[in-house]
């Protein structure tokens, strides 16, 4: 039979646990979780000041857009604030909308866009497939 050996340890001694295990696991949860879930950002065009809307309301869902501002002066700009044409947004709309059904066109539009240049953001929009579209509107104060 085997002998069990105790050890003792002197009772004015500091008990220590290390906690470096446990560290590691706090990052590798805080890795997991950040590359598991879904970021969602969108890149807001200062230089864009939208309309103020009486009947404005804030969405519930956020996902599943995709979003365009259109200057003052007509020029549209993706997500990533880089200059697209009509023609680049009809493609870059049909790519997201392979990878996501039901997907949106998010417009903000400045308030002194002429309406001819949301149309045509529109109509690239539609020949992607893309007819469901949202404005951005401020909310006026009560």
């Amino acid at each position: 039979m085997a002998k069990h050996r105790t050890r003792y340890v002197p009772a004015d001694s500091e008990l220590v646990m290390d906690m470096s295990p446990m560290i590691d696991m706090v990052f590798l949860l805080l890795i997991f979780f950040l590359t598991s879930s879904q970021m969602i950002t969108h890149r807001i065009d200062p230089t864009v000041k939208v309309p103020v809307a009486d009947t404005a309301r804030v969405p519930r869902e956020q996902i599943g857009r995709i979003v365009f501002n259109v200057r003052e002066n007509g020029d549209i700009t993706g997500e990533w604030g880089d200059m697209v044409t009509p023609d680049q947004v009809t493609r870059m709309v049909a790519r997201r909308r392979a990878d996501t059904p039901g997907l949106r066109l998010h417009v903000r539009a400045d308030r002194r866009t002429p309406h001819e240049a949301v149309q045509k953001l529109i109509a690239a929009s539609a020949e992607a497939g893309v007819s469901d579209v949202i404005f951005s509107t401020f909310i006026r104060d009560p």
